[in-house]
């Protein structure tokens, strides 16, 4: 579960950044793509930004311990309904890895597509 550790981090650290730059006025999201807006709407719509140090790390556990059950009890779900569709045939390690490839993937894209608004929104302000 090491992996579903770093993911749901990676997810957090990811999310709290977003909210951060959308909330400051850093970044628009009129100019992001459709999955970045899924990503925002689907993980970051109800939270709140605080600048209190204290306040943001209480806030930036509970998140991380939200977002570590959903991918737990996630990925549980995807192995039961794999398992009972393949039956015998079922490999529970390469079916989790894959998940987690998929999970991988999509947080790197969504990260690439942050650091670029950030960079495009410095380069209008200059």
């Amino acid at each position: 579960m090491f992996q579903v550790t770093r993911l749901a981090a990676g997810i957090t650290k990811t999310t709290r950044k977003a909210l951060k730059n959308v909330t400051t006025g850093k970044i628009n999201l009129g100019n992001a793509s459709d999955s970045f807006n899924n990503f925002y709407n689907n993980n970051a719509k109800d939270l709140k930004y605080s600048k209190n140090i204290f306040k943001r790390m209480y806030l930036w556990t509970k998140d991380f311990i939200s977002n570590y059950k959903d991918l737990k009890s996630g990925i549980k779900e995807y192995l039961t309904e794999k398992s009972e569709e393949l039956g015998s045939a079922f490999d529970k390690k390469g079916a989790k890895r894959h998940m987690i490839g998929i999970l991988k993937a999509g947080l790197k894209d969504v990260k690439t597509e942050l650091n670029n608004l950030i960079k495009a929104a410095k380069a209008e302000k200059k």
